[in-house]
C-alpha cells in the first residue's frame, strides 16, 4: 500500500493526519516519564491511521473550507478567476490562445458557461499524457496546507481544553469537578449540535448534486444552496473545535500539583497554534492558484500533432505572454 503512495497521497492525506495525532498525544506524551517504545507494527498502524485521518481531514474541510477567492463579493474557483479579462495573470493573447485550443480540442466555450468544464478537460489531457505532475505538485501542496489549518485549529482547541482541566485541578478540587460536569454538559450539547448541523449538511449537499445535474437553468438556485453547505460545513467545523476543547477538559486534564508548566505548557501550544492557521490559509490561496495556473501553461505549451509533448518547463515561458 505504501509503494502506491503518490504526492497528493502523502502531503494531501498523510501529513495532516499525522499533525493531528501528534497534537493530540503531545499533552500525554509530555506528562509521561517515558516515551513509548516503537516497533514495526506499531508504525504501520499510525501510517494507516494518519492516513484515515487526514481522509476524515479532507472531506470535512472540502466544502467548508473550499479552494476559492472572492472577487465581486462572489467566491469562485481561481480556474476561473484566472481566465477572466480583468486578470493580469496571463496576457490577452495567451488568454485567447488558450480559448482557441480549448474550443479545437473540447468544443467548449471558455469565455463563458464552459470554463469549469474546459478546465477539467484541460487538467485530464495531462494527466492522460504524463506531464500533469507540477500541478499535481501544487495541488497536493494546498491540500497540505488546507489539512494543516484545520488540524491545528482542533489541536489548538484541544490543548486549551486540556490547560484550563489542568488549572482547575490544580486550584481546587471542586473546580476540577466543576470543570468536569461542564465539560460533560458542554460535550453533550457539542454532539447534539453536531448531529442536526450534520443532517442539515447532508440535506444541503443533495440539492446542490440535483440542481447541477438540472443545468444551467438552476444556477443561480445552485449556488445559493452551495453558499447555505458552505456555511453549514463552517458551522462543522467550529462543532468539532468545540468538541476537542471538550474533550480536552473531559478526558485528559488531570496533572496534579503545583507545576506551572502544566498549565503553562499546552496553554502556549494552544495559542501558538493560532497564527499557525493563518498562515496555513495564506499558502493554501497561494498553492490553489499556483495549481490552476500551471494546468493552464502546461496545456498551452502542449503540442497536439501526434499527441507529442513540447518538453519546454512552463517557467521557460515567462515573458512570451504566458
Amino acid at each position: 500500500m505504501i509503494e502506491r503512495f503518490n504526492f497528493y497521497d502523502v502531503y494531501g492525506y498523510f501529513v495532516p493526519g499525522l499533525t493531528l495525532i501528534v497534537l493530540l498525544w503531545l499533552p500525554l506524551g509530555i506528562s509521561a516519564p517515558t516515551l513509548p517504545e516503537a516497533d514495526l507494527w506499531s508504525a504501520l498502524a499510525v501510517v494507516v491511521l494518519a492516513y484515515v485521518v487526514g481522509h476524515m481531514i479532507q472531506l470535512l474541510v472540502r466544502y467548508s473550507w473550499p479552494s476559492k477567492t472572492r472577487k465581486h463579493d462572489e467566491a469562485r474557483y481561481w480556474h476561473d478567476v484566472l481566465l477572466d479579462d480583468d486578470d493580469l495573470t496571463f496576457s490577452n493573447a495567451a488568454k485567447e490562445k488558450l480559448f482557441a485550443r480549448m474550443m479545437e480540442k473540447f468544443a467548449l466555450d471558455a469565455r463563458g458557461k464552459g470554463r469549469d468544464e474546459a478546465f477539467q478537460l484541460c487538467r485530464a489531457s495531462l494527466v492522460a499524457k504524463k506531464i500533469a505532475s507540477y500541478a499535481e505538485q501544487f495541488q497536493g501542496m494546498y491540500a497540505m496546507m488546507r489539512g494543516l489549518a484545520a488540524a491545528f485549529v482542533v489541536g489548538a482547541a484541544f490543548h486549551l481544553g486540556f490547560a484550563v482541566r489542568t488549572l482547575a485541578t490544580q486550584l481546587h478540587p471542586y473546580a476540577a469537578k466543576g470543570a468536569l460536569v461542564l465539560g460533560g454538559l458542554c460535550t453533550a450539547c457539542i454532539l447534539a449540535a453536531m448531529l442536526f448541523v450534520l443532517w442539515h449538511f447532508i440535506q444541503s449537499s443533495r440539492l446542490v448534486r440535483d440542481l447541477a445535474d438540472e443545468g444551467a437553468d438552476k444556477k443561480e438556485e445552485r449556488k445559493r444552496a452551495e453558499r447555505v453547505r458552505d456555511g453549514q460545513g463552517h458551522a462543522l467545523c467550529l462543532c468539532y473545535a468545540a468538541l476537542a476543547f471538550a474533550a480536552g477538559i473531559v478526558l485528559f486534564g488531570n496533572a496534579r500539583g503545583s507545576q506551572l508548566s502544566a498549565v503553562a505548557v499546552p496553554a502556549i501550544i494552544g495559542i501558538s497554534l493560532v497564527p499557525l492557521v493563518y498562515l496555513c490559509k495564506q499558502s493554501h490561496d497561494f498553492f490553489a492558484r499556483e495549481s490552476a495556473k500551471a494546468v493552464y501553461q502546461y496545456f498551452l505549451v502542449l503540442k497536439d500533432a501526434g499527441d507529442d509533448r513540447d518538453e519546454r518547463h512552463p517557467e521557460d515561458s515567462k515573458g512570451k505572454g504566458i
